[in-house]
């Protein structure tokens, strides 16, 4: 009788003390129970053994932003956090997993900007936070720690939800403020319009931070989906000191990548093409460090990955 909420009958009621902002399965006896700021885990199978534990009155989830990878993750004031355990369900122990973008959250906390939704993408390995102003924070969960990364949309997001269709594929869906309804993840461009994306490199000392060098030219691999793809590359030296020049702002043109007959999957690749395109920049720049930035800016070319970067330069006077 899953619809009698009697006590009679088997039912319980517990209170988490505080509004209930999420709710997520663990396990089949586990459920996490989410507040603002207080944590619980109900565990059992029936009245006689049904439990509510507590886990932390110091941290909550912000609305709609607690999603299963593995382990939960979730936004409380604080941040992005984890929930971790050994076992089934208890134990459970909290992890901070975005203390390098700290600044980036405190500073949309200050800005008056709050999380509207979370959701998983089941492909990418990736938890995505979604704000008020449009923002979106990127986490991938593929590697030992985790990766974060910024993106904007072009409107402002409601709500989003993700799931598979029918045949299994992954759908992502985002309700705007302005009515319609947006899938992401799907095409080159912003619902007609290009796309900027740009990844800007730290300052590299090159093993020597104390001595000024001539940097002459960068290599970088680069793998593209297709026939040719732009890439504006530009150069920042000494930690961004005015008083050193810095480099114009270079555009190249990266051929699209070959395979090898038998391999490559067909219309995939690019006849008497490189497995690989490497494209060199010429800088001729001075300073003790340099930054890269890579920029684009389309509305119908696909991603394209940067597997690698080369510095030459030539060691000059030590600074003192």
């Amino acid at each position: 009788t899953p619809l009698s909420f009697l006590a009679i009958d088997g039912a319980g009621e517990f209170s988490l003390g505080e509004d209930i902002t999420d709710f997520m399965s663990n396990t089949a006896t586990t459920t996490l129970i989410f507040g603002k700021n207080r944590i619980g885990y109900l565990t059992g199978t029936s009245a006689i053994d049904f439990s509510l534990r507590i886990i932390t009155d110091s941290s909550g989830a912000k609305e709609s932003t607690a999603v299963m990878l593995g382990q939960p993750v979730f936004m409380d004031d604080q941040g992005l956090r984890s929930l971790s355990t050994s076992q089934s369900f208890g134990d459970w122990s909290r992890g901070t997993i975005t203390r390098q973008i700290q600044p980036f959250i405190e500073a949309k906390k200050a800005a008056g900007y709050s999380p509207i939704g979370a959701h998983r993408v089941r492909a990418k390995d990736q938890y995505r936070l979604y704000f008020s102003d449009g923002s979106i924070i990127s986490i991938y969960f593929g590697r030992e720690k985790p990766e974060a990364l910024s993106s904007n949309l072009t409107f402002m997001p409601s709500i989003v939800t993700s799931g598979e269709d029918s045949t299994g594929a992954e759908r992502i869906f985002i309700g705007g403020d302005d009515g319609f309804v947006y899938q992401a993840d799907m095409g080159t461009s912003y619902d007609g319009a290009a796309i900027d994306a740009y990844l800007r490199f730290p300052f590299m000392h090159m093993g020597a931070p104390n001595r000024e060098k001539r940097f002459h030219s960068a290599k970088l691999d680069i793998t593209t989906e297709n026939t040719s793809s732009a890439v504006g590359i530009y150069a920042e030296y000494s930690n961004g000191d005015p008083d050193f020049v810095t480099a114009d702002t270079k555009s190249k043109v990266v051929a699209g990548v070959g395979g090898f007959w038998d391999e490559a999957q067909w219309n995939k690749f690019i006849w008497s093409a490189p497995v690989q395109s490497r494209v060199t920049v010429d800088l001729q720049g001075l300073g003790e460090n340099i930054s890269i930035l890579l920029a684009s800016n389309t509305a119908t070319e696909n991603p394209h990955t940067i597997s690698s970067m080369t510095m030459y330069f030539t060691p000059r006077r030590e600074l003192r």
